[in-house]
């Protein structure tokens, strides 16, 4: 992935994010897009796009037995339902 240092906001972020998604599959596919997606949504205030892109990675993570992956999407869909008030599940 190339360095995210350029980006001065994060909507330079997101469309960074786009573009990846363009690519050819297995690429345009990886779960790690879905967390940096979840974590630019979170940036926005956009607390429903950020809970979507993690529970893609969450998904994608158990596909690939990817235990680290798995735990980031929890942490930030977590902070996602506690923004948009479900403290039920953000716990």
């Amino acid at each position: 992935m190339a360095d995210r240092s350029n980006f001065s906001a994060p909507e330079d972020y997101a469309n960074y994010l786009s573009r990846l998604r363009e690519l050819p599959e297995p690429l345009g596919d990886d779960p790690r897009i879905d967390y940096l997606e979840a974590r630019a949504a979170r940036a926005l205030s956009q607390y429903d796009r950020q809970l979507e892109a993690a529970e893609r990675t969450i998904a994608k993570g158990r596909d690939l037995q990817a235990s680290d992956l798995m735990a980031r999407g929890y942490i930030i869909a977590g902070q996602a339902y506690y923004r948009l008030g479900d403290d039920d599940k953000a716990t």
